[in-house]
């Protein structure tokens, strides 16, 4: 590889600019999925906004609203008499909550460059955010003087560190502070800075009180912070005066900073384990302090390339084309060419990667979920708290989470999951009479499970614990971990599930409904002409219930199979069974015809014996009554009970088509009139303006990989960056949500590779725009990891990594066969298995064994195949 082709490689996971940043939005975003930062770069006043993923406004309290089960067999009467708008308002009135808290800025590091000559000029400035190595740097040089920042926030360290230095030896003066928005007491002393501080017991009296916040030892406090901050330099001095330490006569600065909360769990109250916030920062501090910053940089660094360089992606770009295209133009103006020229295949690519790079940034085991922003926040009063919407934002950061190869960064979400399941148990009982538990659209820190306040079209909506079980179910898929399923995935999804069959009621038709049920935040319109959300069984709560129950059913199926004494096995020394390679819908019909879903979803039980045979009795009976898709007056796939008029035709929402994804149920081999009905929704939204916010363009770019339409999942990928990305690359809804940004991520990646029906799928929606390409590990259901590149848009060659042996199937537009050359002079030669090869109107099929932990190389068939099975 030459220079220049090293240097455009580098480029490819790089957003650099020649200024610094002006506001928010062109900051650079760092963080180890605890602390978050943004980082200005400013030459002589640099800034880093702080956020701690613990810090929220509120404090463990009773919320429940005892007057909504009171109220609730009435709502469902004026519902089946047809008195929508009665219902409406009576769900209004008795049945909502109170809002979520909100999640809090820290405060700010403020480095400021003491220049010898105060007005010189800044020449050479460079700002980039390496994204391999998840690094922020900044260059320039002004009068005599050339300066280099270097800024990163380590997981392995859980510090922030900040190196300034003379790249020419020249001493320099720098003053270091901190501050923050909230109440809050700053010390110093010799080569530290402490700022310990607390947010307010409820987001409101962030508007009700005046600016600047002040200490109140009177008033009641919210969860407490301290930020402790250590200098040292290699040479000159360093001291404390007033608030601020100064360095004087260095040529390379070091600032260590760490952070803590008295958060000691969503169920308890905040400092009640008594633990010493500066104390345990001092002890990071301690610890990262004795390493020294090159240490510290090359174990961050390395930590953080474990997870990035899992997965790379090249869509067909030269080395020098990418060079012309990465060196010439910074990000924000290779933003605005792409805005008007339309086509710059590496910056989509530089875009896929910064969804993974968010996520790692973001999303870390022991951390919290992200959130609405991430975790970088620097509102007291953010859009919609910052908090955790789980009518399908929280959802949409973790899509990429399994496919693009982060099983850990999903753990966040999986234990707020997990936390949900218990506060959700008083909001099923207190509410609605039920067992089980429930989570309404939005949470927070204390896991609030109940309705918020504000309007039944968006507040009423217990569906969402029902959604969120389906990411334990997925990682479940990706991983085939059957200690997670029994110990943790199974115990949670069956509680959601006994909540549904306790929510679900017989309406006149003898079908199990929903009612009040919402789709969410969208609204139609009743016999009177008046916009209305409330009805019985929208098409999201029908399907996200059958959802869970097959999920419920298939997870049943599996661990039956663990007790089974003639069939148990270890996994460490014996074979797996030849279905567990397969996704779920194949094993399904695969396990020795032990049970089958039919296309309504049945299950013949006789066979399933052995495990909580009781429960999935219950769910058996309860299935085939759910109330089932119903295709409306425009061949639409109806979104309420009945074929209601739409108030906003090109609503922002399309839970109808969860289906089709995140879901499986609407699908080409089962059920092609529903994907039929499915993309005339999907053309009647665009018509009337869908797809208008970022997350909502990125689900459009999922929807149509499904519908295995390239072109219309690139021209939404083209829109989500041309339309709705702000200058440093964060999703606009507008304002900043990050959801579009993981959204989009998952969408390219979604578009290179399915693994949600009984095969993979590779290359299923290829735009013309990307005729040549490679992506190496991604994953797959059944426990894959798939490479594949392609020329000409057509698949060339892949290699598929099996966790378990079993059985693989996979599908493409050219017909393949399995070589047994190594594709790479290191790589072991594995003897091509047999394999069985078929093709049908959806393509080209092969089948054929797999054994756990070897490699299995495809490639294009243009000859006689050998290996065939008859």
């Amino acid at each position: 590889m030459t220079e220049n082709q090293a240097r455009s490689t580098t480029d490819m996971y790089r957003l650099w600019y020649s200024q610094p940043a002006e506001v928010w939005e062109e900051a650079l975003p760092i963080g180890n999925g605890r602390i978050g930062g943004m980082v200005f770069g400013d030459a002589v006043r640099d800034v880093v906004q702080l956020n701690e993923d613990t810090l929220w406004s509120g404090t463990l309290r009773e919320r429940s609203n005892p007057s909504s089960l009171k109220h609730l067999e009435q709502a469902r009467k004026l519902i089946f008499a047809g008195q929508l708008d009665e219902a409406q308002e009576l769900v209004n009135e008795q049945m909502l909550g109170q809002d979520v808290q909100a999640y809090q800025p820290l405060g700010d590091l403020i480095v400021q460059y003491v220049a010898p000559e105060a007005d010189s000029e800044i020449r050479h400035y460079h700002r980039e955010l390496d994204l391999q190595q998840a690094v922020l740097r900044t260059s320039w040089q002004q009068g005599e003087q050339a300066l280099e920042r270097e800024v990163l926030i380590s997981y392995p360290h859980q510090i922030l560190a900040y190196r300034l230095r003379s790249t020419i030896q020249q001493p320099l003066s720098a003053q270091i502070s901190l501050n923050s928005v909230q109440p809050h007491r700053l010390t110093t002393s010799g080569h530290q800075l402490e700022m310990k501080g607390y947010v307010y017991p409820e987001a409101s009296w962030y508007g009700e009180k005046e600016q600047p916040y002040r200490w109140n030892d009177a008033e009641e406090q919210g969860i407490h912070f301290h930020t402790v901050l250590h200098v040292w330099s290699d040479s000159g001095t360093v001291q404390a005066h007033g608030d601020m330490i100064h360095v004087d006569g260095a040529t390379e600065v070091v600032i260590l900073l760490a952070a803590a909360t008295n958060y000691d769990g969503y169920d308890r109250q905040p400092g009640s384990a008594g633990r010493s916030l500066v104390e345990q920062c001092r002890q990071q501090l301690d610890s990262a302090a004795a390493l020294g910053w090159n240490q510290i940089r090359a174990e961050h660094v390395a930590d953080h390339e474990r997870l990035f360089q899992r997965v790379q992606l090249e869509l067909g770009t030269s080395p020098e084309e990418r060079s012309q295209q990465a060196d010439v133009l910074p990000t924000d103006l290779r933003l605005q060419r792409y805005k008007q020229q339309g086509q710059d295949n590496e910056l989509e690519a530089l875009y896929f990667h910064y969804g993974r790079y968010l996520l790692i940034a973001s999303s870390r085991p022991g951390s919290q979920p992200a959130n609405l922003q991430g975790i970088w926040n620097p509102h007291v009063q953010p859009p919609w708290y910052s908090d955790y919407t789980t009518n399908i934002n929280t959802q949409m950061n973790y899509w990429p989470a399994e496919l693009c190869n982060l099983s850990e960064c999903h753990e966040p979400l999986l234990t707020m999951i997990e936390q949900l399941s218990h506060s959700g148990r008083q909001a099923a009982t207190v509410h609605y009479g039920a067992s089980g538990w429930v989570t309404h659209h939005n949470t927070d820190l204390w896991r609030q499970a109940i309705p918020t306040g504000g309007d039944a079209s968006w507040a009423f909506w217990p569906m969402g614990g029902i959604w969120l079980c389906a990411h334990l179910w997925e990682h479940y898929e990706y991983t085939r971990d059957v200690e997670y399923l029994r110990q943790t995935a199974y115990p949670i999804m069956k509680e959601a599930a006994q909540f549904a069959l306790d929510w679900l009621v017989e309406d006149p038709q003898g079908y199990l409904v929903t009612a009040p049920s919402t789709s969410p935040e969208n609204k139609f319109l009743t016999e009177r002409g008046t916009p209305c959300s409330i009805s019985a069984a929208s098409t999201m709560d029908m399907t996200l219930i059958r959802e869970l129950f097959r999920h419920c059913m298939q997870a049943a199926q599996v661990l039956a199979s663990q007790h089974d004494t003639t069939s148990t096995r270890l996994a460490a020394d014996q074979p797996a069974s030849p279905i567990d390679g397969l996704s779920s819908v194949d094993r399904l019909s695969s396990i020795d015809e032990s049970f089958a879903i039919s296309e309504s979803s049945s299950i013949e039980h006789h066979r399933l014996t052995g495990f909580d045979e009781q429960f999935i009795d219950r769910l058996m009976t309860a299935i085939d009554r759910v109330y089932p898709f119903q295709i409306g007056r425009y061949g639409q796939l109806r979104e309420w009970y009945d074929d209601y008029e739409e108030h906003e035709p090109g609503h922002r929402h399309v839970s109808h088509l969860y289906g089709l994804y995140p879901g499986n149920e609407i699908n080409r081999q089962q059920r092609p009139e529903l994907v039929q009905a499915a993309s005339v929704s999907l053309e009647r939204r665009l018509e009337h303006g869908g797809g208008h916010t970022g997350w909502s363009c990125a689900w459009l770019i999922n929807l149509y990989a499904r519908l295995l339409d390239g072109e219309q999942a690139h021209h939404f990928v083209h829109t989500l960056l041309a339309r709705s990305t702000y200058p440093n690359l964060f999703d606009a809804h507008p304002p900043f949500q990050i959801d579009g940004n993981f959204g989009g991520t998952a969408g390219m990646a979604e578009m290179l590779l399915h693994s949600h029906l009984d095969h993979l799928h590779l290359l299923p929606a290829l735009p013309s725009n990307w005729q040549g390409g490679s992506v190496t590990g991604l994953r797959a259901r059944g426990g894959y990891t798939v490479d594949i590149s392609w020329s000409d848009g057509q698949l060339q060659h892949a290699q598929l990594q099996a966790d378990h042996t079993g059985v693989c199937r996979i599908r493409s537009a050219q017909p393949l066969h399995i070589h047994d050359i190594p594709v790479t002079s290191d790589e072991p030669i594995v003897a091509a298995p047999e394999f069985k090869y078929t093709e049908d109107e959806h393509g080209h099929l092969i089948e054929f064994a797999v054994t756990a932990g070897e490699r299995y190389n495809l490639i294009h068939r243009t000859e006689h195949v050998s290996g065939l099975l008859s």
